[in-house]
């Protein structure tokens, strides 16, 4: 079977302004095992990368499956891109659907659903957000950031 995988991978060079920005990126080292592992066992692996590099050897390669490892760059739903990608080609894929990685990536919008399923959750504020948001639940806190 031709199993794509799709990856972001840690630059050379710390980030500008330094973070972690790009803590869960993988190595080349991390793909190369997972391709070797995926040869081994009698697949075609095809590296295909993120985004638009991502996009072009969807098309050119036409892999039968996704191994998923992308977190994608930029924005809230930036881990949902490639699964989204993957379902508009038509393509199974490992992981979660672009809805379940773009609500788990927006905490608050998380809990709301959580809830409203009736899942008892602790309460949680959002400060700076207007209205009765402002009072703080009671001690121990966890602080998080929202995404």
């Amino acid at each position: 079977m031709k199993i794509g995988i799709t990856y972001n991978l840690k630059p050379e060079t710390p980030p500008d302004p330094p973070g972690d920005a790009s803590e869960e990126f993988d190595r080349p080292e991390t793909i190369e095992a997972i391709a070797a592992i995926l040869k081994k066992n009698g697949h075609h692996p095809v590296k295909l990368g993120w985004g638009l590099e991502a996009i072009d050897r969807i098309r050119s390669e036409r892999p039968e499956f996704i191994f998923n490892l992308a977190e994608g760059f930029h924005g809230r739903n930036r881990e949902s891109i490639m699964p989204a990608l993957c379902e508009l080609f038509r393509i199974p894929y490992t992981g979660s659907d672009p809805l379940t990685l773009a609500l788990t990536l927006d905490k608050s919008q998380a809990k709301i659903i959580v809830r409203h399923a009736g899942v008892r959750t602790p309460d949680f504020i959002l400060p700076g957000a207007g209205g009765n948001q402002t009072k703080l639940p009671p001690f121990p806190l966890f602080v998080k950031p929202l995404s």
